[in-house]
């Protein structure tokens, strides 16, 4: 999860060009990128975004449009966006995928839409968040990576629920959210980092142990381990190298706020380096 900047596209002239390709959407032409304002205006949120009422055949021809150009263009650019690290939707340790902000089944005049596009892993496209995209109530909504920029701090972490020898370990919002923040982020996690995420998850907590042993080789005896050091310093790395809330992330500083985990490790850790 992380901010972006949305590549450079005319969007409202690839609308006049695909109007005159088809000259009996001229009439919903202006609708049509009307519609595109709005969604940069609001950026997105599907609070206040909704569908434009077009006809059937528009609507079905509009989602199609996606599906023509998906390969190419500036969807291919989307696609192969320059980034590293983890996803920008939901923070795996994969990309690769387009996924549509607002689902193009309900707003299909956005499935070309470059600003409705977003680079992402085939987990956020099609697992987890389905076609889900606004809560019960608002704020809730998914993040957006182009006009939202919560998560360019701190915004995701676990709760680790005991006994700790068979943990079960969940996304939860990082602390210091409040407001409409702490709702938005608690509807984006919740939904999207589900039955993938908890399995990561679990096995790096399984493997903790003996990986901090290993990296405590050369401490003076293994009763000295500096367990919350090492797991400080994962977090740090994670952060570097992955972001700072990538699944990683999340995991080491879930772990480093629940005192009952780290002194869990710090007996399993020093049992792994005899």
């Amino acid at each position: 999860m992380r901010p972006l900047t949305p590549l450079a596209y005319d969007d409202l002239t690839a609308v006049d060009d695909v109007c005159l390709k088809r000259p009996s959407w001229v009439v919903h032409q202006g609708v049509w990128s009307n519609a595109l304002d709005v969604y940069r205006a609001s950026g997105g949120d599907p609070w206040k975004v909704k569908p434009v009422p077009l006809p059937d055949d528009v609507r079905e021809a509009m989602r199609e449009l996606y599906g023509s150009r998906r390969k190419g263009g500036h969807i291919k650019r989307i696609r192969n966006y320059p980034f590293a690290g983890s996803c920008p939707v939901c923070g795996s340790h994969s990309t690769g995928s387009v996924d549509h902000y607002l689902p193009k089944d309900e707003y299909p005049e956005f499935s070309i839409y470059s600003l409705n596009l977003v680079p992402a892993c085939a987990h956020c496209n099609s697992d987890e968040k389905g076609t889900v995209f606004v809560g019960p109530l608002a704020p809730a909504r998914f993040i957006h990576p182009y006009f939202d920029s919560i998560s360019a701090k701190p915004i995701l972490s676990v709760e680790i629920t005991s006994p700790y020898d068979a943990a079960r370990i969940r996304a939860v919002p990082a602390s210091g959210l409040s407001g409409n923040e702490l709702e938005i982020v608690r509807f984006h996690v919740g939904t999207l980092l589900g039955g993938a995420f908890e399995k990561f998850v679990g096995n790096l907590w399984v493997r903790l142990p003996a990986a901090l042993a290993a990296q405590s080789k050369g401490m003076a005896a293994a009763g000295q381990i500096d367990v919350l050091g090492l797991i400080k310093g994962n977090l740090a790395y994670a952060e570097g190298t992955t972001g700072l809330n990538s699944w990683t992330t999340g995991f080491y500083r879930g772990v480093l706020a629940d005192a009952g985990a780290v002194a869990y490790l710090a007996a399993k850790t020093a049992e792994a380096g005899k």
